[in-house]
């Protein structure tokens, strides 16, 4: 699906994107349609992507249309008619889809026939060992071709492919001077995981290919810019759908980019179902029923705007599932220790990732990794900074439970979270306050600077550094409510003992106390939300600079 999802007054809306057609003219045409892309507002003209896919067998798409009717620069999906509850909003044939098997039947064939043949196996495997390097070698090499062999005409899958927008903003795209702005969030390290994998995949499966046959694939046309920009427009738009009807040796689940679906725009409040059976994927409306006349919105899924700023380049207001990780030392005091070895061993058997977890673990996916939230406590962090601060005795009774429940360890997680008296909930209130204070106090500056950044950020229009301001004023706001939250569930007696034991200097124990008591932090009172728009001149074209932007103080 698309990146730069606007909702209007929830998400901050990023500027105008050009096509793929467009970069390679120079970025003169908007990413509508692939002919009279101005004046779709009145309806598509010579060619319709609605059109074309409803004409494929067994789909369903006659009542959609692809429009620029929005208050900013940017396309979405328009129904003429209702979609009920349970109703399909788009039905398109898989086999129209770009996925790992139209790769390997398509593109990978030759590919890998250049690679086997004259640059070894070991880059032809590389490809496929990703699905979405894979989708984004079939991405650039449609738009080299001009033409894709991947289903019905060439032309029109080259159309809908060219459609994609060059401008692919997200954290990913962020220069070195932006990505200043999220200093102290977590987010800098996974990108530079993702950037060194995508990095070395383009070593290992690009620059053989452009050496071994630059006529196929010329250098110029698959520079490391564009394979990024690529692997950006996978991630961006492509979705992950469930296969109803696998067998066994098949995969249930898939991933697809498919034409128009990657157009709908994000609504967290629009859930749906998307599934393929029978060789059609079904996108199927969950939610309300979606008037006629409007723009059919999708919910992305449960992601937090770290997520959200990472895959598809946009904030939201409000979104109940914002999360910030954190990773407590499972065990208080020296590591090592029998008291430590146990704690780590109880926070593991209750499927919780903690500093002291293995790699091997963390990687097999089967530990929770504990997070501040939005909206309330993560019951794998309480129980992380139980644990943590447990003595012999308190830990007894977390192994009897672990004993005698048929959960396991994982009952420990409840409901309720285990607890394990007063004086521990002390010492675990501290732990949190501590370590919600110690991520704060990474990012630059307080809240309300945050406020001055962005209006600045605003007024230059510079949309890489309000997606990185937004998603730092996002983050400490997740922590600022969890400090919140931290007080609220956690009773205040014995707060003091807790932080004079655990503190060895005077001034330590004095910000200890002072963070204890409610309304107490260092970054201030929280700021407030931007409603922001970027809107046209009256004739469509892009405003002015310096009259791009309207930001509206949200109370």
């Amino acid at each position: 699906m698309r990146q730069h999802r606007c909702l209007l007054t929830l998400l901050i809306c990023l500027l105008p994107i050009a096509s793929l057609g467009g970069w390679e003219r120079g970025g003169e045409e908007d990413a509508d349609t692939c002919a009279n892309n101005h004046n779709h507002d009145k309806g598509e003209r010579q060619w319709s992507l609605a059109q074309w896919v409803d004409a494929m067998p067994q789909a369903h798409a006659k009542h959609l249309h692809v429009s620029s009717q929005r208050t900013v620069h940017e396309n979405g999906v328009f129904t003429s008619q209702r979609v009920d509850t349970d109703d399909d909003i788009v039905r398109i044939p898989i086999n129209a889809c770009l996925t790992a098997s139209s790769v390997a039947s398509k593109v990978d064939g030759p590919v890998r026939f250049v690679l086997e043949g004259r640059a070894g196996k070991h880059a032809a495997n590389a490809l496929m060992e990703s699905v979405d390097a894979a989708l984004a070698m079939h991405l650039l090499h449609a738009a080299n071709l001009k033409k894709t062999s991947n289903i019905g005409e060439d032309g029109n899958v080259a159309k809908w492919l060219g459609m994609t927008p060059t401008s692919i903003r997200t954290v990913m795209s962020l220069t070195p001077k932006e990505l200043k702005a999220l200093q102290g969030s977590n987010v800098l390290a996974f990108r530079e995981q993702v950037s060194a994998t995508w990095r070395e995949v383009y070593e290992s499966v690009v620059v053989p290919l452009t050496n071994a046959a630059p006529s196929t694939f010329p250098p110029k046309r698959f520079e490391r810019a564009r394979f990024l920009w690529a692997m950006r427009a996978v991630w961006s738009r492509a979705i992950d759908v469930d296969v109803r009807d696998a067998s066994r040796d098949q995969p249930s689940t898939l991933r697809a980019l498919c034409p128009l679906v990657d157009m709908i725009n994000h609504d967290a409040s629009r859930p749906v179902d998307a599934f393929v059976k029978n060789g059609v994927l079904h996108l199927r409306n969950r939610g309300a029923p979606i008037t006629a006349g409007t723009e059919v919105l999708v919910s992305y899924g449960n992601r937090s705007s770290t997520a959200t700023a990472l895959v598809y380049g946009f904030i939201e207001h409000d979104n109940v599932h914002d999360a910030v990780d954190v990773l407590l030392e499972a065990s208080e005091g020296a590591a090592g220790t029998p008291l430590a070895r146990r704690r780590e061993s109880l926070l593991r058997r209750a499927g919780v990732l903690s500093s002291a977890s293995d790699g091997e673990d963390a990687n097999q996916g089967n530990l929770e990794t504990p997070r501040f939230l939005a909206n309330s406590l993560d019951p794998h962090l309480v129980l992380t900074a139980r644990l943590r601060v447990a003595t012999e005795e308190e830990l007894d009774d977390a192994e009897q439970i672990a004993r005698t429940s048929k959960r396991g360890a994982r009952a420990l997680l409840g409901p309720p979270v285990w607890r394990a008296g007063q004086s521990n909930d002390a010492r675990a209130r501290i732990t949190l306050l501590d370590a919600a204070d110690a991520l704060l106090r990474r990012y630059p500056g307080t809240v309300n600077d945050d406020d001055a950044a962005m209006s600045a950020a605003l007024a230059s229009e510079s949309p890489g550094k309000v997606l990185a301001i937004a998603l730092r004023m996002s983050e400490k706001r997740v922590l600022l409510a969890s400090l919140d939250h931290v007080r609220a569930e956690f009773s205040e007696e014995g707060a003091e003992d807790a932080c004079d034991a655990r503190f060895g200097d005077d001034l330590a124990r004095m910000r200890c106390r002072k963070l204890s008591k409610a309304g107490a932090t260092w970054a201030g009172p929280e700021a407030p939300r931007f409603d922001v728009k970027f809107r046209k001149d009256e004739d469509g074209k892009a405003a002015r600079p310096g009259e791009g932007v309207r930001v509206r103080v949200v109370s």
